[in-house]
């Protein structure tokens, strides 16, 4: 079965643990959620969504392995994160980031 890498991040940017390498065939696209409460044992006080904020493929001798970054999801915030990453059209290019540049595939 393919594999992918998860990393998580909560609603401050900072990593919500170490990455996660897990066996799946489904890879989400940006923009979707994950729900991640019972995998991650997260409590009910906390924040169960993640928003994917990018897929980036790593080629490897046995194929490219999907790189997914998602961050705690909070209302409102899925329109402006997918301008930023040039998703949606962006009302200014001003201040657009790249799935390439994620911190969580470098090195």
């Amino acid at each position: 079965m393919p594999k992918a890498i998860l990393q998580f991040y909560t609603k401050s940017y900072s990593l919500y643990g170490d990455p996660i390498e897990i066996d799946t065939e489904a890879i989400p696209r940006a923009g979707e959620l994950i729900n991640a409460k019972e995998f991650l044992k997260i409590e009910d006080s906390e924040v169960e969504y993640f928003f994917v904020l990018s897929v980036v493929y790593k080629l490897t001798k046995s194929g490219l392995i999907p790189h997914i970054t998602a961050r705690q999801w909070m209302k409102a915030f899925r329109h402006d994160e997918l301008k930023r990453r040039g998703w949606l059209e962006p009302d200014s290019t001003e201040f657009l980031s790249y799935d390439e540049d994620d911190p969580a595939i470098q090195g």
